[in-house]
């Protein structure tokens, strides 16, 4: 490993290289069987983490692209003022999802 500092736009190392060694805190007092399903766990937790940002992100262009409906259908004159209380409703329903 080394160490350098970066002052306007010039790079100059700092010391020289040196070598150590990484060891996890945690995970080098259990028992391999422990380790393993820690790491399992640690997996499927990620796992949900990412499918819970998915739909996330998902459900806000739902909200998104629902505001824009409303929008256009309460711009658009003789259309049928239903069709805005149902997208509205869905709306409702998906802020109440969230």
């Amino acid at each position: 490993m080394t160490l350098a500092q970066r002052t306007g736009g010039v790079t100059t190392e700092i010391g020289s290289a040196q070598k150590f060694d990484v060891v996890s805190l945690h995970l080098g007092a259990m028992e391999p069987a422990d380790r393993a399903a820690t790491l399992a766990f640690q997996k499927k937790v990620a796992e949900l983490q990412r499918a819970a940002l998915g739909a996330q992100r998902a459900a806000g262009e739902a909200d998104n692209r629902l505001r824009h409906l409303i929008e256009a259908l309460d711009d658009t004159p003789g259309i049928d003022g239903t069709l805005g209380d149902e997208a509205r409703e869905l709306k409702q329903r998906l802020a109440d999802l969230r």
